[in-house]
């Protein structure tokens, strides 16, 4: 029996990071504040809305939900996003492929979809 293993992709073998980073400066250019101001209330936020949903952006941005929500829709609408993320490592797919088939494992990779105050991205239904 072999062992299975699996991976998370973006964040750990792919650079979500900076792909997120280029979207959120495309959509809203390079001066993003430092952190909005805690009475800012943006369009479809819902200051009465629940608070304890975890940011599903990287560390260092700080977006309102409104803008975390443009970012996220933006992803979605991208063809091939996930697949031309830039990996962390060069090389790194390839030397796993080669331990895998060394060791025979059954390697898998995985992701989460982030759950954003509306539901998960993935479950929003689509504009077109």
């Amino acid at each position: 029996m072999s062992l299975r293993i699996a991976f998370d992709i973006d964040g750990v073998f792919a650079d979500l990071e900076s792909s997120y980073r280029r979207v959120v400066q495309t959509l809203f250019g390079d001066t993003l504040p430092a952190a909005a101001p805690p009475d800012a209330v943006e369009p479809g936020d819902d200051p009465a809305a629940d608070t304890d949903i975890e940011p599903v952006h990287p560390p260092g941005i700080t977006l309102s939900n409104w803008q975390e929500s443009e970012a996220w829709r933006e992803i979605e609408e991208a063809e091939n996003f996930w697949a031309s993320l830039p990996p962390h490592e060069p090389g790194i797919l390839k030397r796993v492929q080669e331990l895998a088939e060394r060791h025979r494992w059954e390697i898998f990779f995985v992701t989460q979809p982030p759950i954003l105050p509306e539901g998960p991205c993935s479950a929003r239904p689509s504009d077109g």
